[in-house]
Order: structure tokens, then sequence, then C-alpha cells
């Protein structure tokens, strides 16, 4: 049996004391991580709850008045398509005009509020078409160089892309310079075709009527908070 030295021993003694030493400091800071990343999660899920039960509270008495409804990830979704936009038009109707008149402003006051504003990134207006519409009125993509499907799905991005921008300028048109920072800041347009489309109650067959939509989705922090979280710890 070989026995190690007492100088082989008197390295080994202190090499052993350092990895213990480095590997207890290593469990600490996972510990002190997945507490904090808990907390921020604990926080989040709190104040996306205070936000959508302020929405819930401001608008549950309008929504079936205007055919929307308040999700759970705090989009608010307009799906009557007839009185939102006209068929392959980017316009907004005099209705949904109309409709967004009484809606921004309270909506503004609900996202603008000193207990939310920090942990809400942006506000996205987004713009959804359906897949059997191919043909739009102004900008037609008819020279690309791709398949048929691929054209119906980057004339409908066209589509949504107008609609989303036309609307947003809707919100500047009534805003009087009230909101035009957190316009400029934190609203911003999303067009997203017919990627989203939503389905009748069989889940597989797509409500066409449905999937014409805009949809107004509150984005949280959450990503960034957890990312400058991990940032403080390394620089440690």
């Amino acid at each position: 049996m070989i026995k190690l030295s007492e100088s082989n021993q008197s390295h080994w003694i202190p090499l052993s004391d350092l990895m213990t030493g480095m590997m207890l400091v290593f469990m600490m800071i996972a510990m002190i991580y997945m507490v904090r990343v808990q907390q921020v999660a604990t926080d989040l899920k709190d104040t996306k709850g205070k936000i959508y039960q302020a929405l819930e509270k401001e608008f549950s008495k309008d929504l079936k008045k205007w055919d929307a409804e308040i999700l759970p990830n705090l989009t608010i979704r307009f799906k009557n398509q007839n009185a939102l936009f006209g068929q392959g038009k980017a316009n907004p109707s005099d209705e949904f005009k109309s409709l967004l008149s009484d809606f921004f402003p309270r909506y503004v006051s609900i996202i603008d509020r000193e207990e939310f504003r920090d942990s809400i990134k942006e506000i996205l207006i987004e713009g959804h078409t359906s897949p059997e519409y191919g043909v739009i009125d102004d900008g037609d993509i008819k020279e690309a160089k791709v398949s048929d499907k691929n054209k119906i799905y980057l004339n409908n991005i066209v589509l949504a892309q107008d609609r989303c921008l036309l609307t947003l300028r809707h919100l500047f048109e009534i805003n009087n310079g009230q909101y035009s920072e957190i316009l400029i800041k934190k609203i911003h347009p999303h067009d997203v075709s017919y990627s989203y489309p939503l389905y009748l109650e069989d889940g597989i067959t797509i409500d066409i009527e449905k999937s014409r939509r805009v949809e107004f989705k509150i984005v949280t922090n959450a990503e960034e908070r957890l990312a400058e979280i991990a940032d403080k710890l390394s620089s440690k």
C-alpha cells in the first residue's frame, strides 16, 4: 500500500479544503439566484394578476358590446372583424375608431399606473388575418418568386402591418399629446399575418371570422429582470 509522505499530505489537505470551499461558494450563489428568481417570479405573477383585475374591472361591462375578451396573458382581443376593418382594407372603420376613442384613454390610465409601470416592457398592437384571404388592393406581391401559398402569407403580412400602423396612427390622433411618450416608448405595432389563427370548438377547423382580429398584448419585463439578477451575481 502506497503511503503519502508528510510533504504530499500537507499539499493535499489545503487543496481539498479549497475545493470544498469553492463548492460551498457555488452552492451559495446558486441558492441566492434561485431565491431571487423565485421572488421575481412571485412579484411578476402578483403584478400580472393585479393588472388583469384592473382590466377586468375597467372593461368588463364593455366586452360584450365590443365583442372583445381579456385573456389571462393580459391580451385584450377585439374579435368583430366586420366592425374593425373592411374586407381586405387597412383603414380602421368608423366604428372601430369610435371604440378606440373610448377604449384607449382608459387602457392607458391602467398601464401607466405607478404600481405597474416598471413591470411593463411594451404593449403590442397585433394585427391578425385569416389564411383564406390572398389579395390586397394596394401593394399586392404579384412579382415575388415564391409559391402561391407564400404569396398569400406575404400579402397578409402587408395587410396586417398596414392595419397595425393605421390603428397606431389613430391612437396618436386621439391622444392630443397627452400620452405621446407612452405611445412612442411602449406601444408598438406587430404584424403576424395568419400565424396564430383561432379555431372552432373542434380545435382543428380555423375560425375564419374570429381569426381576423386586433389584439392589445401587454409584455412584461420578466426576462430582463432575470438577466439583471444573473449579471449582478456573476459580477460578484
